[in-house]
């Protein structure tokens, strides 16, 4: 017999089921008697049965049947037959509900609402759903145990994965109405480590408050898009969750600036940190939260404007252990910035500098970096071939660049850089300078090279395309949007003589567009669309 508080995981128990062969897993056969076959029971809800799950009703079990709710009456002494179980649907609840009923086909564990019992039923039948996925490739009798057993009789670990699955929304508002078990393990703060709100732009200060509440030992928040969160709210929770270790305000353009300065004051223990498009964030908010935070390894201040270089330098000298900075559409953001990361971040791998005010002298500083593996330096307009090259060839783990609309890229640099860059993988030059002779060379020296896009550049034919293709055997991508002189006769030939290649064109593009939408919407799915937008115009 199992010890009382031993607690085995799922895939244990499946394991132990299928090798006794007769389904007698100890902590499965603890979960208690069997109600009736192939019907999950939620909860036992009988009065003085010592379960802490039993809900305040009396007399009453509640079973799911694929949907279904379950009403069965207890003894009322030990020398009364059981009552014919009844099955009533989520509607005959609610019917039950608008016309009354007598004491004993009441079917509800207290006064809850009509939204609720939709609610519960919703969440019960996700749950299900969730436990058929996990058992879905299980040997029959131990699915019949399984379903035979009390879902709230497994053990809470299991109980608490299968609702971190669940969406969200369910977690806050449905799934604590069905029992007291699940009202309990829907607030247990191992299921709230992670708080994702992301897409969420109803979520306001009070949902933000009571969703940071159930854990003192969250470790990853994101709040991305949510619009309605003000700065009190956002100073709350830092002040709430000072283990946090991940934390995500993707578009949350309503925050100011200095509301971020609380993560430095009391989140020591960040490590990434995603603040794209936060466009009030500054050089102030900045240096509190380098200060703050000296743990930080991944940043990305996409779009953040108001940063400038001696917000970035802050950055590098507070967090020697810096991995990955994106800095894209920082146009403020120039030399002095990538002189600082490359002296004080000797462990940076990934650097997004699109659109930044950098010339050759800042990029070549990049070279006493030796851990960087990708390297995004698209739409620098001072930008020559010189420090690229450069680069390539002291960067020895590089394998993905993009140097997108730097016209100064041509042949003979991407010559320099797949001859040297020995890991290059990925390499993107769309609207640069380069023709055929660039793809000869990837082809013959590029031997790791599958990715390559090489759009809208007017001086690549037919010629080149084959080339690369047959003499690159790495290629699995090929990037050919809007270079006018490839014919789409070519790539259709090439599409047949190599499908482990995916040529990227306009024609092909919308081709494989239209195919998903044919595939995964139904005729009937656009036409009530459209008949929906007739009758909203």
């Amino acid at each position: 017999m199992a010890e009382p508080n031993r607690i085995c995981s799922f895939h244990k128990c499946k394991a132990e089921l299928a090798a006794n062969g007769s389904g007698d897993c100890p902590d499965i056969s603890r979960m208690g008697e069997s109600v009736c076959s192939n019907k999950l029971r939620l909860d036992k809800c009988h009065n003085g049965s010592g379960d802490p799950s039993c809900s305040k009703s009396d007399n009453k079990e509640y079973h799911l049947q694929y949907g279904s709710f379950t009403n069965v009456s207890k003894h009322r002494d030990a020398e009364t037959e059981p009552k014919q179980s009844k099955i009533y649907t989520t509607s005959d609840v609610i019917t039950k509900m608008d016309h009354g009923c007598h004491d004993d086909e009441k079917v509800m564990t207290s006064q809850r609402t009509k939204k609720s019992i939709c609610s519960c039923a919703v969440s019960i039948a996700r749950v299900k759903h969730i436990l058929d996925s996990f058992i879905c490739d299980t040997p029959e009798h131990v699915t019949s145990a399984l379903y035979a057993n009390c879902v709230n009789d497994l053990p809470h670990s299991i109980v608490i994965k299968v609702f971190s699955l669940l969406p969200i929304y369910d977690l806050i508002h449905n799934v604590g109405l069905v029992c007291k078990c699940w009202y309990d393990l829907s607030r247990d703060p191992d299921l709230w480590r992670t708080v994702n709100l992301k897409g969420q732009i109803k979520v306001d200060d009070a949902v933000l408050q009571r969703v940071t509440s159930y854990s003192d030992n969250i470790l990853h928040i994101d709040i991305t898009d949510s619009r309605l969160v003000t700065s009190e709210g956002f100073v709350s929770m830092a002040k709430r969750c000072n283990k946090l270790q991940v934390l995500k305000v993707i578009r949350c353009h309503q925050l100011p600036s200095e509301c971020f300065e609380a993560l430095g004051e009391h989140c020591h223990e960040l490590r990434q940190l995603h603040l794209e498009c936060c466009y009030s964030l500054g050089n102030e908010a900045l240096f509190k939260i380098a200060e703050g935070c000296p743990k930080l390894t991944h940043v990305r201040l996409n779009q953040c404007r108001k940063i400038t270089d001696d917000g970035i330098i802050c950055l590098a000298n507070q967090c020697a252990g810096l991995k990955y900075l994106l800095l894209d559409q920082c146009v403020h953001v120039g030399d002095r910035s990538l002189e600082a990361l490359s002296v004080n971040c000797p462990a940076l791998e990934t650097l997004h500098c699109m659109n930044c005010n950098m010339t050759d002298a800042g990029v070549f500083s990049l070279i006493q970096c030796l851990n960087l593996k990708v390297l995004q330096l698209s739409h620098i307009t001072q930008l020559s071939g010189a420090p690229i090259c450069q680069i390539a060839q002291d960067c020895n783990k590089l394998t993905s660049l993009n140097v997108c609309l730097c016209q100064d890229i041509d042949d003979d640099c991407l010559e320099f850089v797949v001859r040297h860059a020995e890991n290059l993988e990925h390499i993107v030059c769309v609207s640069c300078g380069v023709t055929n002779k660039a793809l000869e060379s990837i082809g013959k020296y590029g031997k790791k090279m599958k990715h390559v896009d090489v759009g809208w550049c007017q001086n690549i034919t037919d010629d080149g395309v084959k080339l690369i293709s047959e003499t690159c055997k790495t290629l699995r991508f090929l990037g050919l949007v809007r270079c006018d002189q490839v014919t789409m006769e070519t790539v259709d030939e090439l599409v047949v003589q190599y499908p482990h290649i995916q040529y990227s064109t306009v024609t092909l593009d919308t081709r494989r567009l239209m195919e998903r939408v044919n595939r995964e919407v139904s005729p009937h799915d656009i036409t009530r669309k459209m008949q929906g937008t007739v009758e909203d115009n």
